[in-house]
């Protein structure tokens, strides 16, 4: 009796720690590119639902503009919660470098339950053609 209440405790420890270290993962998550546009340039609209404790993240990656390629390319995107009216701003945030693929990653930190989108806001080419390969985490 006392080895299998043991087996079951040890059974029990090992088990809560398998699940307490697996990692939090994004609620959803979308890619795509953009593709020569130029600023004001807004991105599809998606719903976080909150239902996890995940940040919302953008990475831009293999970023050219008018200019040609490299990694001096930088990025700037603006956050916007999509409402009825006049659309909140969640702030902009500067992609250095995004020239690679190993490309930059900005976040927005924890969204609260909306739709979203962000806007091209330029490079660091000005209002020239832009494109990048986009992945969208939430």
């Amino acid at each position: 009796m006392k080895r299998k209440t043991a087996a079951i405790t040890v059974l029990t420890i090992v088990s809560t720690g398998i699940l307490t270290a697996l990692p939090a993962f994004a609620e959803g998550s979308w890619s795509g590119s953009m593709t020569s546009v130029t600023t004001g340039f807004e991105s599809r609209r998606w719903s976080d639902m909150d239902s996890d404790t995940a940040a919302t993240t953008i990475k831009l990656y293999n970023c050219r503009n008018y200019l040609g390629s490299g990694t001096n390319v930088n990025a700037y995107l603006e956050l916007f919660k999509d409402r009825f009216g006049p659309d909140p701003s969640v702030g902009t945030k500067t992609f250095t470098n995004c020239g690679t693929s190993a490309g930059s990653t900005q976040s927005w930190g924890r969204g609260t339950q909306d739709d979203y989108y962000f806007v091209f806001q330029g490079s660091n080419s000005g209002n020239a053609s832009f494109s990048s390969s986009v992945t969208v985490k939430y």
